[in-house]
């Protein structure tokens, strides 16, 4: 597994601002939060979604595609770091 933190910068309030996702070695979600402008977060994982996120149609591309885009800062987590979030997810839904 491998974790990111995809911060997107706009403006639109319906969109998150950053995500926080675990990805399998094939590029597939398997858990995410969303967090948005507001400071409400989304979540979701193969058995459960919250608010309006649910789990990719389709694998991430390479975080280097991703991290090629300017309105993306893209930066690769630990899997604590990760844990920790997930442990927060229920935080200002």
């Amino acid at each position: 597994m491998r974790y990111f933190q995809v911060d997107w910068i706009h403006e639109d309030e319906d969109y998150p601002i950053s995500i926080i996702a675990e990805i399998d070695g094939e590029g597939w979600e398997v858990r995410k939060i969303e967090l948005f402008r507001d400071g409400h977060k989304g979540f979701a994982e193969n058995i459960e979604d919250v608010g309006e996120t649910m789990l990719g149609e389709k694998p991430w591309p390479g975080i280097e595609v991703i991290a090629s885009d300017s309105q993306f800062n893209v930066k690769e987590l630990v899997r604590s770091e990760f844990e920790s979030e997930w442990l927060k997810r229920f935080e200002n839904l």
